[in-house]
């Protein structure tokens, strides 16, 4: 996959910035001297409308969403820049996952206005006066024209593009306005695209490199885990812990969510460690750097609460900061000192007794449970009862072999799988408590009588999207 690099002006020092599991497009440094790019996500949430703009730092420290988290509209956005003399606003091309390659909608946004959806549209260029509305559609160029691909803006108003006014038309170069007036430049027999303005830009200033060469990891920061969406209406108190993993991303052909689980997840999951949460909800711990890490908060008996479905990344000695849980990218740091920054980092608690991360998959973890405390009657001996002792392997599909006890099993939990709401999930909407599995052993099957080890091993496999490959 393409990610981002830095790399001297002479050949020498390159060295990767970004570390991400799908293709991120288009860097763009912006007059403040940041860097604004979009990122491609497939991790255990819709798909079809995950390519979000973030903002890092050329060292890739600061990394943060700017528009479309959480968002399914704009459903893909492409080709960002930032508006001549104004760092918040900027114009992109918005498109749809399957249709058209990148062609779409010229669109200004503001950041200042929001983040969300439409909530910063300026507006559409042609469309002057008219609203915006998020259309949640797949396709969602089919149909639209005129279509543009790669706009460069030259002022607030104007905009360099390359458009296709009709179907089957070439594409030529435009100059087009907030006045809705589109001024063909150039055409051609063959197509025209990316025009660039021969102009000095003034050099945007130089932010000083933040990483640490010496260090051995990150840090990770975060204030007040109850503020923000995340956990809204969860009582303070409840958060006993976060569960820190990081993605495993298959070959390329060699994965997506119908090979490594049924209805789970897109990529392995390998657990690095948990972490205490204090009283006032900050924490402050020690965690790897350049790779994803995604953040579950657990209750005191090691059930999720909330699950992240995303990623945050820590440059080599970079502290990396969130106010809460999901809070907005615009949102003021909490007003106090917190517990957390009193003391030193905390160390992960490694979650395997070989203090190593390792992928989580059901024929380590969950086999070895089911026969301590299932097999004795869920033996295959009654065909009324799931058979959660045949380990044997099957095919399931073209792609996808799994065991007979795990196709047994699956249905009696919930989770979000791979493609579940792209709005911040209701708090505790996938608690193990929903799950039939979990009601039908508290409420007493049979004298079965877990060890808590084992109630823990079941909790985070269905927190991790019930994966059966690791």
């Amino acid at each position: 996959m393409g990610t981002l690099y830095e790399i001297n002006q002479d050949g020498t020092g390159m060295r990767q910035v970004a570390f991400d599991q799908e293709n991120d497009w288009y860097p763009w440094v912006k007059e403040n001297g940041r860097v604004m790019y979009s990122r491609w996500e497939y991790t255990d949430n819709s798909h079809y409308f995950t390519r979000i703009l973030l903002e890092m730092n050329p060292d890739g420290t600061a990394n943060r969403s700017i528009y479309g988290s959480n968002s399914y509209w704009p459903n893909t956005i492409f080709y960002a820049k930032q508006t001549p003399g104004n760092t918040s606003k900027f114009s992109a091309i918005v498109s749809g996952h399957h249709g058209s390659s990148r062609g779409g909608e010229l669109l200004i946004f503001d950041q200042n206005k929001g983040d969300f959806e439409a909530n910063g549209v300026v507006q559409r260029i042609p469309g002057r006066g008219k609203p915006v509305k998020p259309a949640i559609i797949d396709d969602y160029t089919a149909g639209r024209y005129p279509r543009f691909v790669h706009p460069y803006p030259l002022s607030e108003n104007f905009f360099l593009v390359s458009g296709q006014m009709k179907p089957n038309d070439k594409w030529s170069l435009y100059l087009v306005d907030t006045f809705d007036n589109m001024v063909p430049l150039a055409s051609s027999k063959t197509h025209l695209f990316e025009p660039i303005p021969v102009a000095a830009r003034k050099m945007p200033p130089v932010i000083p490199d933040r990483r640490n060469p010496v260090a051995e990891g990150g840090t990770l920061f975060i204030q007040d885990i109850y503020e923000g969406p995340g956990l809204e209406g969860v009582p303070r108190g409840t958060v006993d812990a976060l569960r820190i993993f990081t993605y495993g991303y298959a070959y390329r052909l060699n994965g997506s969510h119908d090979t490594l689980a049924i209805e789970g997840g897109w990529d392995t999951k390998r657990i690095l460690g948990t972490v205490p949460v204090e009283e006032d909800g900050s924490v402050m711990v020690k965690v790897p750097h350049n790779m994803p890490l995604s953040i579950q908060p657990i209750d005191k008996d090691g059930n999720a609460l909330q699950v992240m479905r995303s990623w945050t990344t820590a440059q080599q000695g970079e502290v990396v900061s969130c106010v809460g849980c999901h809070e907005p990218s615009r949102a003021a740091p909490v007003a106090r000192v917190v517990m957390a920054s009193r003391k030193a980092p905390q160390e992960l608690t490694p979650w395997s007794k070989a203090g190593q991360p390792y992928g989580y998959g059901f024929k380590r973890e969950i086999q070895p449970i089911l026969d301590r405390y299932c097999a004795g009657c869920h033996d295959g001996t009654n065909p009324d009862l799931p058979n959660l002792h045949d380990d044997t392997e099957v095919r399931f599909n073209a792609k996808a072999i799994f065991s007979n006890s795990y196709m047994a099993l699956h249905p009696y939990v919930r989770r979000p799988g791979p493609e579940s709401d792209l709005h911040v999930l209701t708090p505790m909407d996938y608690h193990t408590s929903t799950s039939p599995l979990f009601q039908m052993l508290e409420k007493g099957h049979h004298g079965v009588q877990l060890d808590d080890e084992s109630k823990r091993e079941l909790a985070t496999w269905v927190d991790l999207n019930v994966p059966y490959h690791a």
